[in-house]
């Protein structure tokens, strides 16, 4: 069979772009007839700089296509899965002999006595090319050509090309070199020719003036022609212009995707530098896929937002009591306040204080959030007036009651009394009743050396105070007039310490430095000798915080978090996991917001990375009772406790209202379904009877069971046709059955599947001409159901699930189908043409079964019980499904056709969460992408990712 190319090209797009362009021209015109625009066709993938799955099926199109392949065998191509998985495919589908090899990079040696390639010497070729065995492949070396000699012009580079080319044409060497050297001569003799005509008509023509007219006609035919091939050639341009944009497009996807790999564990200090590559991408190409992706690197980071702008290390942080303001002090001198409830992107609060002239060492709220205090390495502490954020003003003179260095400035509770800490190794305490006037109560507080960090309790009536020396000293501030010391910890590890913090109840006090680890002092055992828990960080700790629910989160000299909980029971601090801080610093000081929602990290570098703690997708409401079912309009809510149903109003899913019931069932339904119109209501088969029954539910008030159970198999899944004509059950012990409930007194039943089939799911299409079975032996089938007398099977069955698969779903306008299956994989399939579907897509592997799935009213999200999590998928790039979310939550999925609630049922316990978030993103999508990213690129970053095109700031600055 005729091949439509002579050859296929496969190279490292990284390494030989350049080079395997020009062999491709150089094969393509080398021995060319003039008549002919090229001697052979060479296919060569320029289309792209990141291969991915999605154009395998081209490439591999391609290689059937072509009658040789050459391989650019270089350093680079042999690390190439892709370059890999290129030559696997043609050996196993073509002869040895048609595989060509031309080294651009690397050694290649050839092994006579054992027929193989040296695996010791040489360094260019991918695996699949060792241990073939037979004869030595034909190869060319193309090392060392300078860039500007790849043309036919260099005898050494066409010598080269020949030596591959030869093949190609069925030819020896010589005879090819032979040839092209007549078609060279024809070419001349034409051009001769054709110059000795022209001069001959040239001279004839200005014999008259007719042929003048002529010339003139042609002139202009000739300026047609011209202006006609310039539109075409800009037409060119910018086609190649779109293309480099979108190559480079894939280029910066690819490489963000392997910084947020979900394949294994992923750093979550990634996703800032992921962001940023998303963003410069969106400004190369705003599409689907380009803010799917985005909208992935932005959900799936617990950094909520990056805050840039100190130019030193960040030594202090504070919340305001509202968690709405952030303050930042920084080595660079200046105090900043970061409004938090900006939408999206935090945005700084006017413009950085600027009163101290050295290092700002601390920075705290009074209770009330009134006033700001700021200790400084100047010696001063400064007191401000935030009532105004965007526009805070000292009151009255600096405190200077130090003589050194102020490490800490703390207000104590929510009584008007600061205490501000050292390296003169004095703690001071300050009357602030009036904060334009503070004055000094009590004697200075003698800690011994220098002081170093200083911590307040809860409830404001302890002091905490360590430093070089490593003790811990405890002072009762209770009356400031006679503050006394009530007790010294010290251990025999040593060392300063850097960071003290009190336990939310106050009786315990956690503190980190340049010892080994993190201790927990219970200071209600003044005579205590030993911490009451302890653990190895195996680094310096900088920075302790206790969260409002008591868990200790430790940061230090690697840019890590270590998070431990309290287990006073077993005397251990239990260790909770870790986390990688963004940019790769130190982590210089921790705090937790005052919901405990957020977590921030001042880092070395002048950074803060600002964390979610938790989930950003809330409960609304938890109801007692599963099984749940809802009404077509999602106003209604059925919900089984036990053996008795309740109805709920959920239109306000903050606070569902209890509609009717309890009514007594006979049995223990384990899953419910509402017929379109509201009147029945299908329950499955309870552990005693497996049964599935109907009610007539059309007066709340008054439940009845209609007709007589179906014995449809244990644990039936069920599905309602869009008419409520008929019920489709689906059950591993009797298959897929279609009851017709036409006379819902006597239902009529009409099984589907195989014999002995397992039917793990089903559902009906939107507009009812479609029934889907999703079975254990690992396929999904496409009934046409439009004739119910006769259900057809469309297509073969969807096969490319390697699992069980547990469950199917319909988007909205039913064009999309979803499948899940047992290994946690969700496929996506067109079903605009049911007798031929098409895969769209397939996410990525998760743990646990996907047992439940539904879509969102807009069909771009496909929400899945996978384990014991809920996980959300963006598909509005359905070849790239990416995830957007993820919490933990039992059970069946619902989705209300309305509003972004999703309903989790299992265990009689039925939750609704809030899901909006994925709109609020989508919606300001740049604006939270840069949040997290904290910046765009820089010039210089830019430059070398994007070297051909201009500069953007992706990211300017936020302004007050």
């Amino acid at each position: 069979m005729d091949k439509k190319y002579a050859a296929f090209l496969s190279y490292s797009h990284a390494a030989d772009a350049t080079l395997s362009a020009a062999l491709r021209d150089a094969l393509q015109q080398l021995a060319k007839p003039w008549y002919r625009p090229r001697a052979l066709r060479i296919f060569r993938d320029d289309s792209s700089l990141a291969a991915s799955e999605a154009l395998w099926p081209s490439i591999q199109a391609a290689m059937d296509s072509s009658r040789y392949f050459i391989l650019l065998a270089s350093p680079e191509a042999a690390a190439s899965p892709w370059v890999a998985r290129e030559v696997t495919y043609w050996l196993d589908h073509n002869p040895p002999g048609t595989l060509l090899i031309a080294v651009t990079g690397g050694e290649l040696h050839w092994d006579p006595t054992k027929g193989d390639f040296d695996r010791t010497r040489t360094t260019c070729l991918p695996p699949p090319l060792f241990g073939r065995g037979g004869h030595e492949p034909r190869w060319v070396d193309l090392r060392d050509l300078p860039p500007d000699q790849l043309t036919l012009r260099n005898t050494t580079f066409r010598d080269r090309v020949a030596d591959l080319a030869a093949p190609l044409h069925g030819l020896s060497k010589d005879d090819l070199v032979g040839a092209d050297i007549r078609q060279h001569r024809r070419t001349q003799r034409l051009i001769r020719a054709t110059i000795a005509t022209l001069t001959t008509l040239v001279v004839v023509a200005g014999a008259g003036a007719a042929i003048a007219v002529d010339r003139t006609r042609v002139a202009n035919e000739q300026r047609i022609e011209a202006r006609r091939q310039e539109a075409l050639a800009d037409e060119q341009r910018v086609r190649a212009e779109q293309g480099l944009r979108d190559a480079l497009v894939r280029q910066l996807l690819a490489e963000a995707d392997l910084l947020t790999d979900t394949s294994g564990p992923v750093n979550s200090a990634e996703y800032p530098e992921a962001a940023r590559l998303g963003l410069a991408a969106l400004a190369l190409r705003d599409d689907a896929q380009v803010r799917a992706s985005l909208l992935g690197y932005t959900t799936n980071s617990d950094i909520r937002a990056t805050l840039v702008g100190h130019t030193a290390a960040v030594r202090g942080l504070a919340y305001s009591p509202d968690g709405a303001i952030l303050a930042t002090a920084g080595a660079d001198h200046t105090v900043r306040l970061w409004d938090l409830n900006a939408p999206g992107r935090p945005r700084p609060l006017g413009e950085p204080l600027t009163g101290h002239t050295d290092i700002v060492s601390d920075v705290q709220f009074s209770a009330d959030g009134d006033f700001l205090a700021t200790a400084s390495a100047d010696g001063r502490v400064i007191l401000w007036d935030t009532r105004d954020p965007a526009r805070p003003v000292p009151l009255g003179d600096p405190l200077r009651g130090h003589t050194d260095w102020v490490s800490a400035a703390l207000f104590a509770g929510e009584r008007p009394l600061l205490a501000t800490t050292g390296l003169d190794g004095r703690a001071l305490l300050w009357d602030v009743t009036d904060p334009a006037r503070p004055r000094q109560v009590g004697e200075p507080l003698v800690h011994g050396d220098e002081i170093w960090t200083a911590a307040v309790s809860p409830d404001g009536r302890h002091l905490a105070t360590a430093g070089r020396d490593g003790a811990l000293v405890i002072w009762d501030i209770d009356n400031p007039d006679a503050a006394r010391r009530v007790a010294t910890f010290t251990t025999e590890a040593g060392g300063a310490i850097r960071s003290v913090a009190f336990h939310p109840e106050g009786t315990l006090v956690a503190t980190g430095g340049f010892r080994d680890g993190v201790e927990v002092w219970d200071i209600t055992d003044p005579s205590a000798t030993a911490p009451m828990l302890s653990a190895s960080v195996r680094e310096f700790v900088y920075a302790v915080a206790f969260s409002p629910s008591g868990r200790l989160v430790v940061g230090g000299a690697m840019p890590t978090l270590n998070y431990y909980g309290l287990d006073l029971t077993r005397g251990e601090l239990r260790h909770l996991g870790g986390q990688f801080e963004a940019y790769d610093s130190s982590i210089q000081r921790l705090r937790y917001s005052p919901d405990g929602a957020t977590l921030a990290a001042g880092s070395e570098n002048g950074y803060v990375a600002v964390r979610m703690v938790s989930t950003p997708y809330q409960i609304q409401s938890t109801i007692d009772g599963s099984a749940a079912a809802l009404s077509s309009d999602g106003r209604t809510l059925a919900l089984f406790a036990g053996d008795e149903l309740t109805f709920w109003d959920i239109t306000d899913p903050r606070q569902p209202r209890r509609l009717h019931g309890p009514h007594t069932a006979p049995v223990y339904p384990r899953g419910a379904v509402f017929s379109p119109d509201g009147r029945l209501l299908a329950t499955t088969g309870s552990i005693v009877d497996g049964l599935v029954r109907l009610w007539d539910v059309g007066d709340p008030a008054r439940v009845t069971e209609r007709g007589r159970p179906l014995n449809a198999g244990d644990n039936a899944v069920l599905s309602f046709s869009p008419d409520g004509r008929f019920l489709a059950t689906a059950s591993e012990t009797h298959g897929l059955i279609m009851w017709d409930l036409t006379n819902p007194e006597e239902p009529n039943g009409r099984r589907l599947s195989w014999e002995g089939e397992p039917v793990l799911s089903t559902a009906f299409s939107p507009d009812g001409r479609l029934l889907v079975m999703a079975s254990a032996f690992s396929r999904v089938l496409v009934w046409d159901v439009s004739d119910p007398a006769s259900p057809q099977v469309l297509s073969g069955p969807l096969t490319h699930h390697l699992d069980p698969v547990y469950a199917v779903a319909f988007s909205p306008d039913g064009s999309v189908l979803a499948a899940g299956d047992d290994a946690g994989v969700i496929t996506l399939w067109n079903l605009a043409d049911p007798a031929r579907p098409t895969l769209l897509g397939r996410t990525a592997r998760l743990p646990g079964i996907a047992r439940s799935l539904a879509f969102s009213p807009d069909g771009r999200v496909v929400a899945a019980s996978l384990g014991n999590s809920v996980v959300l998928w963006e598909v509005s790039y359905p070849a790239r499904p990416v995830r957007i979310g993820q919490w933990s939550a039992l059970g069946t999925v619902t989705v209300t056709p309305h509003g972004w609630t999703l309903i989790t049922s299992y265990a009689d316990r039925t939750q609704l969460w809030d899901y909006s978030r994925v709109d609020e993103l989508r919606t300001n999508l740049t604006e939270y992408a840069c949040a997290v990213a904290g910046r765009g690129l820089t010039e210089s970053e830019w430059a070398q990712l994007l070297p051909s095109i201009p500069y953007q700031d992706t990211c300017p600055a936020p302004t007050s």
